[in-house]
């Protein structure tokens, strides 16, 4: 009997973990979708480009949902986010990226991998072509161009539509992408992200710090937070920091709606 370590058992537990998250965001896979919160869609991309290379279906169903649903991502988090990856797991991202807007995704959410970096020395995408300098050949010649200049040879998947849910069924099991969808992922929606997710719920730091938290500068942060004011978001009178800047907390931004 051949026995699991467990390490296979990990890796096997979360990419079963990663399944459940996209069937809650709507993409057909044999298992039920994850309960709980609605899934944090920029940490489901990340641990989608790290199980890529063992899981082909995932990569086609990925790309595909990205193609038909990417106004749900919040760009500018998500290439702050991308920085955490390895160089290998950079150019799956972009990778992925690239092949959904071949097939309809937005144009700008190539924003989101503007750090990654093609693979160098070029290889096979998926694990199984990297067993075999034979097998390796084979992926070469199949890669698709965009694959080709990633460094990471794949076919050029083609757009699974049966394996979506349509946009009523996303928003009706996860509410709060409502809010994704409005805003179609631009910085707005990175700001409320990056507070819900990304700092403790006392967190209090400075403009500055929030810029450098969602990639952006000053400037553009404040037009992001006017912006939200205007939706309804509002901000209790701030502190101020040992500058003289304004002070930012998660529970000092609130929404009507129940956005935090």
């Amino acid at each position: 009997m051949t026995r699991t370590t467990p390490t296979e058992r990990s890796s096997t537990a979360s990419a079963e973990r990663v399944k459940r998250l996209w069937a809650r965001v709507g993409a057909s896979f044999n298992v039920s979708p994850e309960p709980g919160p609605d899934p944090d869609l920029e940490r489901l991309l990340l641990q989608t480009a790290r199980l890529v290379p063992g899981d082909p279906r995932l990569y086609v169903v990925a790309v595909s949902w990205l193609a038909v649903h990417s106004t749900y991502v919040a760009r500018k988090r998500l290439r702050v986010l991308a920085r955490t990856l390895t160089p290998d797991e950079r150019g799956a991202l972009g990778l992925i990226v690239d092949e959904a807007i071949r097939l309809g995704a937005r144009k700008d959410l190539r924003q989101a991998t503007s750090d990654c970096e093609p693979v160098s020395p070029p290889r096979p995408l998926f694990d199984l072509y990297r067993s075999s300098p034979q097998l390796a050949g084979i992926a070469e010649r199949q890669a698709s161009p965009i694959s080709r200049g990633w460094g990471l040879w794949a076919p050029a998947p083609e757009l699974k539509q049966d394996a979506l849910r349509p946009p009523h069924w996303i928003l009706a099991t996860n509410p709060s992408y409502l809010w994704r969808a409005v805003r179609q992922g631009d910085l707005r929606e990175s700001v409320l992200q990056t507070l819900q997710r990304d700092v403790p719920g006392d967190w209090c730091g400075s403009e500055s710090a929030l810029a450098k938290l969602c990639g952006v500068t000053r400037p553009a942060l404040r037009k992001a937070l006017r912006a939200l004011e205007l939706e309804g978001c509002r901000f209790e009178a701030p502190e101020r920091g040992p500058r003289g800047s304004k002070q930012l907390s998660l529970r000092q931004l609130a929404h009507d709606l129940d956005l935090v």
